[in-house]
């Protein structure tokens, strides 16, 4: 296979990084030439680094650009590359702002639409890794585009050591404000809150509020652009956690330890699951 990534960030470098450690042919692009020259260095790409000079020679081109260049993108990559087509693969955190590039691709272009889900609070192609999304789901969107040829998904899927989750573009955004965007919130504000309250902080915070302020370290201008891009579901996220921090209070106000806090260990075993060693 040959695989073209355009935008060599966290996770386009890790793509890059997890298709170059199973055998294959790997280009990329980014707008700042020293992730490229870095990859180049690296071994990760090819040295043909320009995309309109490398596109006409892969299979599948990955758009692992911020969320508010990927139609644009999508647009220029099938208008040159119309003579060589080949599988056009959406990454984005956000299915819905992105559906009708994707829907209106040429034939015989082939659409899939992605969302690893995993991460991290870093930034930029030097914190990439050839295992971040090891052992971790695939959000593989479903309904709103023609699905994907079997056999694609499951070498993806092979490549980047994930198990496939199919799932309609609008699902997919209402489960990501709870599970991604609602937690990076919360992770932020908490943040905020400690560093107003509690000079002492800095000199007394163990585990668990590093823990759970990892998310909230993330870049503020890339999670500008996702939330304003799903803000109608995060909305609703957010409302429902309102009212269960309003009856927490109201259950401390009256000497009470939070009702609604006593099952959250069996919930944690139901949602949360081991990276399992593939």
């Amino acid at each position: 296979m040959k695989i073209g990534v355009i935008g060599l960030g966290l996770i386009g470098g890790s793509i890059a990084k997890a298709w170059r450690s199973k055998g294959h042919e790997v280009y990329g692009y980014d707008n700042d030439s020293h992730s490229v020259a870095a990859a180049i260095a690296d071994g990760v790409i090819e040295p043909v680094w320009h995309w309109r000079k490398w596109l006409p020679m892969v299979d599948h081109v990955v758009v692992a650009t911020p969320l508010s260049a990927v139609a644009e993108w999508i647009r220029d990559i099938t208008t040159l590359g119309r003579d060589r087509p080949g599988v056009l693969v959406d990454i984005s955190s956000v299915k819905s702002p992105i559906l009708a590039a994707m829907q209106q691709l040429p034939p015989p272009w082939q659409a899939m639409s992605l969302h690893p889900m995993a991460g991290s609070e870093l930034r930029g192609y030097a914190a990439s890794r050839a295992d971040l999304f090891s052992g971790f789901a695939c959000a593989v969107i479903v309904g709103d585009l023609p699905s994907p040829p079997g056999d694609v998904v499951a070498q993806w899927m092979k490549v980047l050591e994930m198990h496939a989750e199919s799932v309609a573009a609008v699902e997919h955004d209402a489960m990501v404000a709870t599970v991604s965007h609602l937690p990076y919130i919360i992770s932020a504000a908490l943040l905020a809150a400690v560093g107003d309250m509690n000079p002492l902080a800095s000199r007394l915070a163990g585990p668990g509020f590093r823990d759970t302020t990892r998310v909230g370290a993330s870049d503020p201008g890339l999670w500008n652009e996702i939330l304003r891009a799903n803000r109608s579901e995060v909305h609703k996220a957010l409302g429902h956690y309102q009212l269960i921090l309003e009856q927490c209070q109201e259950d401390l106000s009256q000497g009470r330890f939070p009702a609604l806090l006593r099952d959250c260990p069996q919930t944690r075993r139901h949602l949360v699951h081991e990276r399992p060693i593939l």
